[in-house]
C-alpha cells in the first residue's frame, strides 16, 4: 500500500477518508473499511487456486477502482493483467501524475500512395491500412489530413474543444488502387471515434513513424486532453467505436485523393480530387477554391471538372524557397462564402 510519506500530501475528509493507523472513530465516512489481512489473505487464496487448476486470472477493476488493491492482486494473488468492463468505458488511476494519456486510441500502417510513389520500387501504386485522418472538431469544421511516411518522426497536434468525433478513414476502396491480390488493402475498414459525453480541451494528436516496410504499424492516432491526471486521482471516458467501410463522417464534399510530384521548374505541385454531390455547383466558376500555406509561396491554383470521378480537382503549386515544413490548408467555398467541402490539411516536408 502507499507509503506514510505519500499521505502526508493528502487531507483526511477531503482528499481521503482517513491515513493508516487512525482509531475507527475518526475516520470520515461514508467510506469502505477493508481489514488488510483478510484482504491479503483471500487475495492470496483465489491465486493459489487460479494456480491449482491451471488457469491465469485478471483484476476486475471495475469491481473495486482502486490501484492499490489492483497491485496487491497482481503481486500477491499472481494476477495477469487488469480488465475492464467494456471497451467502450474505462478509467484511468494514477498513482502519479500523468500529462500525457491518450483516449480512443488508434493504430495502423502507411507506406506509400500517390503522394510519395517515387520513393518505392513496389509493383503496387499505393500500399497502405488507411490513407487519411478524419476530425469533425468541436466547431462543426470537417478536417482532412492524408496520412504520410515521413523521413523523420512526425507529431501533428490539431487543437480542439469537445470534438464530435475522429478517426482513421480507408478511402481507396477499389482494387486498381492497390493491385494486390494477396494484403488486400481496399478492403481494409476505417474506424471511428465517438466520445460520449465532452472531452474538453485537448488536442486529436497524429503520430507518423517512418517505415520502408509494410509490415509495421507507423500511425497512430488519439485525443489527448490538456488537464493532466493527478497522483491519487483518476479519469473516467466513454467513447464508441464504429468500424466499417463508411469514410463520410462529418460536413462536406469528401476529399477522394490526394496527388503530388515535382514541377519540371521550381516546386511541387499538389492535385487534391473532391467528391461529386448534389450540393456541387454544374458550374465550378460559381466555387471559390482557396488554399494557404504556412511557410513558402503557394499558386492561386486551378479548379477543374475530373471527368473520371465527376467531381472537382484543385491544382496548386508550392514553391517553399528555403523552408524545410509548410502547412497547407484548403477548401472549397460556395460564391456567398458556405463550406462546400472538407478542409483538406497538408504538412509538406524537404526530403
Amino acid at each position: 500500500m502507499k507509503d506514510m510519506t505519500e499521505f502526508n500530501d493528502y487531507e483526511v475528509g477531503f482528499d481521503i477518508p482517513a491515513k493508516p493507523g487512525m482509531k475507527a472513530a475518526d475516520i470520515q465516512t461514508p467510506a469502505l473499511v477493508l481489514d488488510l489481512d483478510a484482504l491479503e489473505r483471500n487475495i492470496r487464496k483465489m491465486g493459489d487456486y487460479a494456480r491449482a487448476h491451471g488457469m491465469r486470472h485478471r483484476v476486475h477493476g471495475k469491481m473495486h477502482k482502486s490501484v492499490d488493491v489492483a497491485k496487491l492482486q497482481i503481486e500477491l494473488g499472481g494476477a495477469c493483467g487488469v480488465c475492464c468492463q467494456k471497451v467502450s468505458e474505462a478509467e484511468v488511476f494514477a498513482r502519479r501524475q500523468l500529462r500525457h494519456v491518450g483516449l480512443g486510441a488508434l493504430t495502423s500502417m502507411f507506406q506509400f500512395d500517390a503522394t510519395n510513389r517515387d520513393r518505392f520500387s513496389d509493383f503496387r501504386p499505393a500500399v497502405h491500412d488507411s490513407d487519411g485522418l478524419l476530425i469533425h472538431n468541436g466547431a462543426g469544421e470537417t478536417l482532412w489530413r492524408p496520412l504520410a511516411n515521413p523521413r523523420e518522426l512526425q507529431l501533428s497536434a490539431f487543437r480542439d474543444n469537445d470534438p464530435r468525433g475522429f478517426g482513421l478513414m480507408q478511402r481507396s476502396q477499389d482494387f486498381d488502387d492497390f493491385s494486390d491480390l494477396e494484403a488486400l488493402y481496399h478492403r481494409r475498414p476505417s474506424v471511428w471515434i465517438v466520445p460520449r459525453g465532452g472531452w474538453g480541451r485537448g488536442a486529436v494528436t497524429l503520430v507518423e513513424i517512418p517505415t520502408e516496410d509494410e509490415i509495421y504499424d507507423n500511425i497512430v492516432a488519439y485525443w489527448r486532453p490538456d488537464t493532466p491526471v493527478e497522483g491519487g486521482g483518476s479519469l473516467a471516458f466513454a467513447y464508441d467505436m464504429s468500424w466499417s467501410g463508411a469514410t463520410a463522417w462529418g460536413n462536406g464534399l469528401r476529399v477522394i485523393d490526394t496527388r503530388a510530384g515535382q514541377v519540371r521548374s521550381d516546386g511541387i505541385i499538389f492535385a487534391v480530387d473532391f467528391e461529386n454531390g448534389p450540393d456541387l455547383p454544374a458550374d465550378l466558376g460559381e466555387v471559390r477554391a482557396t488554399v494557404r500555406s504556412s511557410a513558402g509561396e503557394v499558386s492561386t491554383g486551378i479548379l477543374q471538372r475530373n471527368p473520371s470521378t465527376g467531381g472537382a480537382r484543385f491544382s496548386f503549386t508550392l514553391r517553399p524557397g528555403t523552408a524545410t515544413l509548410a502547412e497547407m490548408r484548403a477548401e472549397l467555398r460556395t460564391a456567398d462564402g458556405a463550406a462546400l467541402s472538407e478542409t483538406w490539411l497538408y504538412r509538406w516536408t524537404a526530403e
